[in-house]
């Protein structure tokens, strides 16, 4: 059967409809790949919505709770993490710390270099690092910030290492220490998290606080324990020789001095050195004639007072116009008060004589000497007329009891004359009472617990045991126990600042030399220097690794808050 032709009409639909069957399949594709594309940018969208609500509450959480700061190790020493929370407490005890002395300083008049009306990234509020380097204060707390870390962390290590604990008292200072804040938060409308958030940062809170405080704690009096028991190692013999080799360097001396103060000259324009020289030695000629002439009329410490006093007299009206009498009896008088008030050393070391006298004078008063040896001493430009009145000697520690009757006062330095009295009759009564009973140092440690005004040593009876002359006592309490002719038993009243002292001498350690106890201190000093600088070495277990973003993103942040706050004041 022959093949059927297809008319041209046929052969037009039917590649009509290939064309659209084309035409709708392409479309198809392309619907599909739009709703793909569509779906695509919706979850885009989603995604950067969610990330968008997820950092607003992550800076939120951060900024209220310290969360990302909690996570965040700002420095590594061994195993220990210091977080950033942590880091920041440690930059703000270093600020505060610098704060606080740089204010003690002022009020003596004295610059120690922090300007507090600066931020410390100011970078004209410098300092400089170990090696000389100008750096701003703040780039020193960040280290100094770091370098206590380093010293917590690797003493509390070695001291868990070593089964360290802290006693009663130290955790009973510590829960002190934590309600004083707490109170101080009161005061100033906080609660303590509020007022340790506002102080320290977010996430630093009373647990983070006290754990802190303990690791601190223990850290410090672990410190303290190796002190004392390099100090329980020191053999006597270690002792005895570094007494027997270098016992200036330890013993006392007495002395009263006078120095005539020449004048470092410097050149002048044009001035040649060997010209400079002769007009030094010249003015040190003069310098050395006046000495050598009051030097002449000295047999004794009177007899210096007296040639000093003439000396001073003419000197001044020399310098001086003394037209009336009131003029001359006032420079009389500025004369004798400058004798008296500076030339007297006592309970002197070989450091501090030198310090005064020079180490030609300080030599010659730890030379074979006794008492009322005088000499006349030259330096380069100063001369000195030193009189000893006790050669170099040893001393020794006392026990002293003491119950102490206080002014009745709120100012000490204006105590009147009526509080003084009553406060002496008291005394005189109780030490009258106590003579009338047993007498015995049981009895007056009873007394002295019931009466006296001195909280320190109430308990133990008003007992100071282990006293030294270089102790920082007042100088009548000092005097009173320090006195040559003192044995035990010994009973009397004295007056200082604080009131009316009556005073029991127990025990002359006759033993407990205090030289000794200071070769004891140095070498146990020493061991412990070589442990500590051991412990922190470059080269040690405990480098700290430190975050550089970390602990400047504190600093700048710590930094941003007192730039607030002195435009706040300003």
């Amino acid at each position: 059967m022959a093949k059927t032709e297809k008319t041209k009409a046929e052969l037009y639909r039917e590649e009509r409809k290939q064309r659209i069957a084309k035409a709708n399949k392409k479309n198809a594709k392309s619907i599909e790949a739009g709703k793909t594309v569509a779906g695509i940018v919706k979850k885009i969208v989603a995604v950067v919505l969610i990330i968008a609500v997820i950092c607003g509450l992550g800076a939120w959480c951060n900024a209220t709770t310290g969360f990302v700061n909690k996570l965040a190790t700002a420095v590594k020493v061994g195993d220990a993490k210091v977080n950033a929370v942590l880091y920041k407490y440690y930059y703000s005890n270093m600020y505060q710390q610098t704060a606080y002395y740089a204010q003690m300083y002022s009020q003596y008049g004295m610059d120690m270099g922090y300007n507090s009306s600066l931020s410390p990234d100011d970078p004209s509020n410098t300092t400089t690092d170990e090696d000389g380097n100008e750096i701003t204060w703040a780039e020193y707390f960040r280290t100094s910030a770091v370098d206590r870390a380093q010293y917590v962390e690797a003493f509390y290590a070695k001291a868990m290492e070593d089964g360290f604990e802290l006693g009663e008292d130290h955790n009973a200072e510590i829960e002190e220490t934590i309600e004083n804040y707490r109170t101080n938060a009161a005061d100033n409308g906080y609660s303590l998290n509020g007022y340790l958030k506002a102080s320290f940062g977010a996430g630093f809170n009373e647990r983070v606080f006290k754990k802190q405080l303990i690791k601190e704690e223990i850290a410090s009096h672990y410190a303290e324990h190796l002190k004392e028991q390099y100090a329980e190692d020191v053999t006597m013999d270690q002792i005895h020789e570094e007494y027997d080799e270098n016992s200036k360097n330890y013993d006392y001396a007495d002395i009263h001095y006078y120095k005539f103060a020449g004048e470092v000259l410097t050149a002048e324009d044009g001035e040649t050195d060997k010209d400079l020289a002769a007009r030094q030695k010249e003015a040190n000629e003069e310098i050395y004639a006046d000495a050598e002439d009051v030097y002449a009329s000295v047999s004794d410490l009177a007899s210096l007072e007296a040639a000093l006093k003439d000396y001073l007299a003419a000197d001044e009206e020399e310098t001086e116009e003394a037209d009336t009498a009131a003029e001359t009896e006032e420079t009389a008088e500025e004369a004798e008060e400058e004798v008296t008030n500076t030339t007297e050393l006592k309970t002197s070391t070989y450091e501090s004589i030198s310090a005064a006298v020079g180490e030609k004078g300080a030599d010659w008063v730890y030379g074979n000497r006794k008492a009322g040896d005088k000499t006349l001493i030259k330096d380069d430009s100063n001369a000195y007329i030193i009189i000893v009145d006790k050669p170099a000697y040893q001393g020794n520690s006392v026990d002293v009891r003491h119950c102490l009757i206080s002014f009745n006062a709120e100012d000490e330095e204006n105590v009147t004359e009526e509080e003084k009295k009553a406060a002496l009759d008291t005394a005189e009564k109780l030490l009258k009472e106590w003579k009338a009973g047993d007498a015995t140092e049981e009895t007056f440690a009873e007394m002295a617990t019931n009466n006296t005004g001195d909280e320190a040593s109430a308990e133990s009876g008003g007992l100071y045991a282990g006293m030294r002359i270089t102790d920082s006592y007042q100088a009548e309490f000092l005097n009173w126990s320090f006195d040559s002719s003192r044995k035990e038993g010994d009973t009397g009243i004295i007056e200082t600042t604080y009131g009316y002292h009556i005073m029991y001498f127990s025990k002359n350690n006759k033993d407990d030399i205090d030289q000794y106890d200071v070769i004891r201190t140095n070498i146990a000093d020493e061991k412990y220097t070589e442990y500590e600088e051991k412990l922190v070495a470059d080269d040690g277990e405990f480098v700290p690794v430190v975050s550089d973003f970390w602990t400047k993103r504190v600093m700048n942040s710590f930094c941003k808050t007192i730039k607030t706050n002195l435009a706040y004041s300003s």
